[in-house]
């Protein structure tokens, strides 16, 4: 599923696993299950979207630094998301994935 994200979302961490340059212990880093709010929407160097989070560095070279696919919106309405979700068919390329888990 993929999600369109905006600056001021709220956002909550779905991968808190540090990037492999991530490891020095001054860093500050995401963690699963925290909430967010993004500061900004854009790419990583490699091209993916990625976000920039309230309360964290924005990195000089104006890219973004976490990639958008560790986080999912923030759910207030529970019952109005499970009616989208339910209405809204996998993507060819996450349905061949949930084929290929079971």
């Amino acid at each position: 599923m993929t999600w369109e994200f905006h600056a001021g979302q709220m956002v909550v961490c779905v991968d808190g696993s540090p990037a492999a340059y991530y490891h020095r212990a001054d860093v500050r880093w995401v963690a699963a299950g925290e909430g967010y709010t993004i500061a900004r929407v854009g790419e990583t160097p490699q091209g993916t979207i990625a976000v920039d989070l309230e309360g964290f560095p924005l990195l000089r070279s104006g890219y973004c630094r976490f990639r958008a696919s560790r986080f999912r919106p923030l759910v207030t309405d529970t019952q109005k998301w499970l009616k989208e979700v339910l209405e809204t068919p996998p993507q060819p390329a996450e349905r061949e994935k949930i084929l290929w888990t079971r």
